[in-house]
């Protein structure tokens, strides 16, 4: 049985990879901020921590074989994260960054790319995943769906391979518990590259209604992330992301089916499992 440190664990990923790694029978330790409000499968063990807190971190590694967790844009957070996991001799950092780190010209290419690189720099085995656009990111459309039967989003001609979170959460458990620790780029998609307007129809499908496409502009879609309470630098570097898309080949990658020996998820499968919250 390995012991395996969670960071993350209300996101998307991180709560799956929670369930999953507690339903293989590892044991399982997660960190968060507010370890009283933390759902956790039963028998996992919830810790007080933050990325920003070494001294916490260092605590809730010890003992552990390997770590999970999300890239934040801080980069002090990342560098908190690699030396706690250095100092503690952990066996293995799966970290969760994206496909924008090939683009390392890119500021958001940049954040990506040197978070991974500080965990390069412990000498430490890793494993780094880097997904395309979640399929779960088209929850921003949902009250709008429900309510006006309409998605308001900059670029319409924005394409993506985009992948259920929960085939990334897969691929992270094989990684924290694969036995040849091999340091590994995962390039993650799902398994078709689907337009803006491609993805909204096939919620319409799945609901059984026709949904209206309105294009905003880059300042509208701004304002709209900072009335979500996205942090202004994190709202520039994705509307940036999706505008450097635009001119950039989009590739469908057999990752999943290689680390887990089983398909990507199509988009369709993940809308219909959420179906409940785009229904009116």
């Amino acid at each position: 049985m390995l012991m395996l440190l969670v960071i993350g664990a209300s996101g998307n990923v991180g709560r799956e990879v929670t369930r999953l790694l507690a339903e293989s029978g590892e044991q399982v330790r997660v960190l968060t901020r507010n370890p009283g409000s933390a759902a956790v499968p039963a028998g996992v063990e919830v810790v007080r921590g933050d990325l920003a807190d070494s001294e916490s971190l260092e605590s809730a590694m010890k003992g552990a074989d390997g770590a999970y967790s999300l890239m934040r844009p801080d980069p002090d957070a990342t560098r908190n994260l690699a030396a706690a996991a250095a100092s503690q001799g952990l066996e293995r950092i799966v970290l969760l960054t994206s496909l924008a780190a090939e683009a390392a010209d890119t500021p958001l290419g940049l954040q990506h790319r040197e978070a991974e690189q500080a965990v390069e720099a412990t000498g430490l085995t890793w494993a780094f995943l880097r997904p395309t656009n979640f399929a779960s990111n088209s929850l921003a459309w949902a009250q709008s769906i429900r309510t006006e039967g309409a998605v308001r989003a900059p670029f319409g001609t924005f394409k993506s391979a985009v992948i259920d979170p929960r085939d990334i959460a897969a691929v992270a458990v094989a990684e924290l518990r694969s036995p040849d620790q091999a340091n590994r780029v995962h390039r993650l998609t799902g398994p078709q590259v689907l337009g803006l307007t491609d993805q909204i129809a096939i919620i319409g499908e799945v609901l059984g209604r026709d949904i209206t496409y309105v294009e905003q502009s880059e300042r509208e879609a701004h304002e709209e992330l900072l009335a979500r309470g996205v942090p202004a630098p994190v709202a520039e570097s994705i509307l940036a992301g999706q505008r450097g898309a635009l001119t950039q080949e989009q590739h469908v990658y057999d990752t999943v089916q290689q680390a887990t020996g089983r398909p990507a998820a199509p988009y369709r499968d993940w809308v219909t499992a959420n179906r409940a919250a785009f229904a009116s």
